[in-house]
C-alpha cells in the first residue's frame, strides 16, 4: 500500500505552534504563518503486471493522478495552491500527482525534495537503463543518506516521467539532521508522527514558505509515519525505560 498525507503551510512560517488532530483529510494553515494542521491519508494498492516492479509499473502513478492529486485538487480548486512538496521513493506519488496539478492547477509550483548526499535529480545525470527500464547500474550521485524509503541508488523509471516532462520546477537538498529535527518537531509540537522523510520533506516546505509572498498556501507530503521506525535513529535520544518523572505521569492516570 502506498499512503500519503499532507500538511498545509499558509504564508511564511516562522515557529510551530496550534493544535493537531487526526481526523480530515488535507489540513488548513491560518493566519501569519502559524501551523494548526490536520493530518490525514488516502491509500490505494498497486498490483504490478507481469514482471514490472513498482519502481517500472505505470499504475504506481496513475493511482496517485486519479486518487491522492484528485483529493488535493478537490481541496484546493477554489483557493488555489501555490506550492506543493514533496520528495520521492519509487516516484509513484511525485509523478501522478504532478500530472493531476499540472493539468488542473498549472500555477502551483511543484518542489522536489531529495537527500543532500544523493542528490541524483538535482545533478542531472541521466539513469543508466536495461531495454525493460530497469535500471542497469546504480547511479553515480548516490550516497547512503538516513532518510529511509527516499531515493533509492536509482532512479525509477516511474519517476523518469517528471523528469521528462519538466513537472520539477525546482529541486531543494535537505540533510538527514534536519529530516530527524523536523520529525521530532512535528511529534512533540504537533502530534504528528511522522518517519524522518516526512521531516525532511518538511524541513524543505519551511524552507519554501520561509522565501514565499505572505499569505502564499504550501502543502507538504508526509508520506509515513514514524511507528515502524520506533527502533531506528529517529528515536535514539529516547531511553528505552520511563524515567521517574514519567512514571508518576503513568501512575497518575491509572485511576
Amino acid at each position: 500500500h502506498i499512503t500519503s498525507s499532507a500538511l498545509t503551510i499558509d504564508g511564511a512560517v516562522g515557529d510551530i505552534s496550534g493544535s493537531s488532530t487526526s481526523t480530515g483529510s488535507f489540513g488548513h494553515v491560518f493566519a501569519n504563518g502559524t501551523i494548526h494542521g490536520k493530518r490525514g491519508s488516502s491509500g490505494a494498492t498497486v498490483h504490478p503486471s507481469g514482471d514490472e516492479g513498482i519502481f517500472e509499473n505505470s499504475a504506481n502513478a496513475d493511482i496517485h493522478e486519479s486518487t491522492t492529486g484528485q483529493e488535493i485538487i478537490d481541496d484546493f480548486k477554489d483557493t488555489g495552491l501555490d506550492y506543493w512538496v514533496s520528495g520521492y521513493g519509487t516516484g509513484g506519488t511525485f509523478t501522478g500527482v504532478s500530472r493531476a496539478l499540472r493539468h488542473t492547477l498549472p500555477n502551483t509550483k511543484l518542489i522536489m525534495a531529495e537527500p543532500d548526499t544523493a542528490p541524483l535529480i538535482k545533478n542531472g545525470q541521466t539513469q543508466k537503463r536495461n531495454d525493460d527500464g530497469t535500471f542497469a547500474s546504480s547511479h553515480p550521485d548516490w550516497n547512503p543518506h538516513p532518510i529511509q524509503g527516499w531515493t533509492t541508488d536509482f532512479i525509477p523509471l516511474v519517476l523518469q516521467e517528471s523528469i521528462d516532462k519538466s513537472y520539477i520546477d525546482e529541486v531543494i537538498p535537505v540533510s538527514g539532521i534536519d529530516g530527524i529535527k523536523w520529525s521530532q518537531k512535528l511529534a512533540a509540537e504537533e502530534g504528528i508522527l511522522t518517519g524522518i522523510s516526512g521531516g525532511a520533506t518538511f524541513a524543505v516546505a519551511i524552507e519554501v514558505a520561509q522565501k514565499a509572498k505572505p499569505g502564499s498556501k504550501i502543502l507538504c507530503m508526509l508520506a509515513d509515519t514514524a511507528e515502524r521506525y520506533l527502533s531506528s535513529l529517529l528515536f535514539e535520544d529516547i531511553a528505552a525505560e520511563m524515567s521517574e518523572e514519567e512514571q508518576t505521569i503513568l501512575n497518575s492516570t491509572l485511576n
